[in-house]
């Protein structure tokens, strides 16, 4: 009886040529989604480094236990949306410092608040960065 197949170098240079075929489709995808991944880390580094320079600056606070009004200031860059928050209560209002040097007034009513408020704190939203300082 008679075998015929395929002689082992030819099946040798197919198996090659199939991996080699694979190796190929596999590095073009692999080199787009390295290229898309660090195009997106690159992209929120710059966003990082632009608030690396910034902070918050209060000014000037009043408290008379039924308000709270902190003017605070942008130094560095802009800042975005910022939270002022009063503590203990948790008592909040936002503003935006959208540029270097840029001044602004919060009020925070606390008429129904009892307890005696202890700290005021402002917080950069996009900035990830926070000023607080103790109520007289």
């Amino acid at each position: 009886m008679s075998r015929k197949g395929v002689s082992p170098l030819i099946a040798a240079v197919l198996i090659i040529a199939f991996t080699m075929a694979i190796a190929g489709v596999f590095s073009e995808w692999s080199i787009d989604l390295v290229d898309q991944s660090t195009g997106d880390a690159g992209d929120h580094q710059e966003d990082i480094l632009d608030c690396s320079g910034n902070n918050i600056e209060f000014l000037e606070v009043n408290y008379d236990g039924d308000e709270l009004e902190a003017m605070i200031q942008a130094s560095g860059g802009e800042l975005g949306e910022t939270l002022v928050t009063v503590y203990p209560s948790v008592e909040q209002n936002e503003t935006t410092l959208d540029e270097d040097r840029d001044i602004e007034t919060v009020r925070i009513d606390l008429s129904d608040v009892e307890e005696e408020q202890e700290s005021v704190e402002a917080s950069s939203i996009p900035c990830d960065m926070t000023s607080e300082i103790e109520l007289e």
